[in-house]
């Protein structure tokens, strides 16, 4: 099956896959002695990330680190998975670790801001669309994946540099603690269909 949407940026490979497909139909693409989770969503998004890897040349296994973090044994390349609703990504970078995630604009955001948002955001959080709630939500969950050595607090680690024109130019700034530290970096995102994608290196 196809691969939904691409993007290249620098040395970042970022595919996306749009599951429209039953179960059987993945499984069909791949080696029969694949080991799958038993929840039913949960085995077509790994159905998906297989196939996504077998279509991009790096076979059709990936592993987990001690800290969580997906690797490859068949390329040195860094990578990163997400997948929410019916869209799976997998993001590559030969050079540069990097984290990606994906989220539904529509879920509600502001329930939960009080567990993501420091106060600075929270403080803003009235004067803030769909857009920007969900764009906090995926860097920050793309920062989290990075390999800082220890898990980052979304609340006190990390801020989002919200700014007026920020949407339309596909990146943002944000701040992260590391070692005592803040530290600026530059995260990019899109927005596709319903869905907003988020992506950092380290």
């Amino acid at each position: 099956m196809p691969i939904f949407k691409e993007i290249h940026t620098d040395n970042n490979h970022i595919s996306i896959w749009q599951i429209d497909e039953p179960e059987s139909v993945l499984l069909s693409e791949l080696e029969p002695t694949v080991e799958l989770p038993v929840n039913p969503s949960r085995r077509l998004e790994r159905l998906a990330v297989l196939n996504l890897l077998k279509q991009l040349g790096y076979g059709e296994r990936y592993f987990y680190n001690a800290n969580g973090s997906p690797y490859l044994t068949t390329s040195n390349s860094h990578i990163s998975i997400s997948h929410a609703g019916n869209k799976v990504v997998l993001a590559s970078n030969s050079i540069q670790p990097i984290g990606v995630d994906i989220e539904n604009v529509n879920r509600n955001y502001k329930r939960v801001a009080p567990k993501y948002m420091s106060q600075r955001e929270i403080c803003h959080v009235t004067s803030y669309g769909q857009n920007e709630m969900s764009l906090i939500w995926c860097v920050k969950e793309a920062i989290y994946k990075l390999p800082w050595g220890v898990s980052k607090c979304f609340s006190t680690e990390m801020e989002v540099l919200v700014e007026s024109e920020m949407l339309h130019r596909g990146w943002c700034t944000v701040k992260v603690k590391h070692q005592g530290e803040w530290r600026y970096m530059k995260a990019f995102f899109e927005y596709i269909d319903d869905y907003c994608l988020a992506w950092i290196n380290l």
